[in-house]
């Protein structure tokens, strides 16, 4: 028997973009539910510096899906696997954050970013009492599958015994859609206003620019490394900034010209993402070409105007 009164489906399985487990996670469970993921994607802009990547996640802390979803993220530490299975049993799913090598079933070729403390999330979703394991959601492996609860233990990296979040509907919504995406629209652009350190995106910047010049003095590997790393964080936020506007433009009732002045200028973002991820790729071949240092700067800079312009053609938008 398998407890879990909603048996989650293949196609609710939806990887955004690379490192954005946690994330892929939510709009997973959003579509698992019933639910449009889109307002959360609406309230998921952000550009941030750790784990030596650059890159566009988010942290659990800033996730508001009560207000938009009547969801509350409920933590059980030093939980227990009975208690797990009650939880299950009773229709909650729960994220689960893990080592991804330690999980059998994942990709040896996905395995990237363990070496700088990026850990791993996927959903716990019901409980197979013939088999005594428990099932699991990836997203981002796009696998549903069963696990040893011993197994799950050992893959786990709380310090605080066996532990996961809960995701509970509480039914409360505040949401009114309108004020809610100019909120966040308005969130984020704030954001680039401010070039000193008080702001988290030039902070971001900063931070990686900090990092691409001492990279001169790192060894090979070291400097490899770091560049293959951010090679893919890189990706994940031009991704994730075509997810973005997607979830904007079908919440929102747009003019022809601007969902073409939109687009126009969200590929003009993207393409310059992509190619200051193409000069980081130049520099690993070069190693040492201070002119390519000083063009992937520019570039990522020259990303990060032209997404300050992007938002604030939004927020007068709203």
């Amino acid at each position: 028997m398998i407890f879990n009164p909603v048996i989650f489906k293949e196609e609710s399985l939806t990887l955004l973009a690379p490192m954005e487990c946690l994330s892929s996670c939510v709009v997973s469970y959003l579509k698992h539910i019933g639910m449009n993921p889109n307002y959360f994607l609406i309230g998921y802009w952000s550009l941030r510096y750790d784990y030596g990547n650059l890159a566009a996640r988010m942290s659990a802390s800033e996730y508001n899906l009560t207000e938009s979803y009547g969801l509350d993220i409920v933590p059980a530490i030093n939980s227990s696997k009975e208690e797990l299975i009650r939880s299950l049993s009773q229709g909650h799913v729960s994220f689960y954050s893990c080592i991804s090598s330690s999980l059998t079933y994942f990709p040896k070729v996905m395995l990237t970013h363990e070496n700088s403390g990026f850990t791993h999330v996927i959903l716990l979703v019901g409980y197979n009492e013939t088999t005594d394991r428990i099932l699991l959601a990836d997203p981002t492996a796009k696998y549903l599958g069963e696990i040893r609860f011993e197994d799950l233990l050992a893959a786990g990296t709380s310090t605080s015994g066996f532990s996961y979040y809960m995701l509970q509907q509480n039914g409360y919504k505040s949401m009114v859609l309108n004020s809610y995406i100019k909120e966040k629209v308005s969130q984020a652009y704030m954001a680039y206003l401010y070039p000193n350190d008080h702001s988290s995106i030039h902070l971001a910047v900063k931070s990686f620019i900090d990092d691409l010049d001492a990279s001169f003095h790192w060894t090979k590997a070291k400097r490899d490394s770091w560049i293959m790393q951010n090679n893919i964080s890189l990706t994940s936020i031009y991704k994730m900034r075509g997810v973005f506007w997607k979830s904007y433009k079908e919440s929102c009732e747009l003019t022809e010209a601007n969902v073409l002045l939109g687009d126009s200028l969200i590929e003009g973002i993207i393409r310059q993402w992509v190619s200051s991820n193409f000069m980081l790729v130049k520099y690993q071949r070069a190693n040492d070409n201070q002119l390519l240092v000083e063009s992937i700067k520019q570039g990522i800079k020259k990303a990060v105007d032209q997404e300050r312009e992007f938002l604030a053609f939004l927020c007068d938008l709203s």
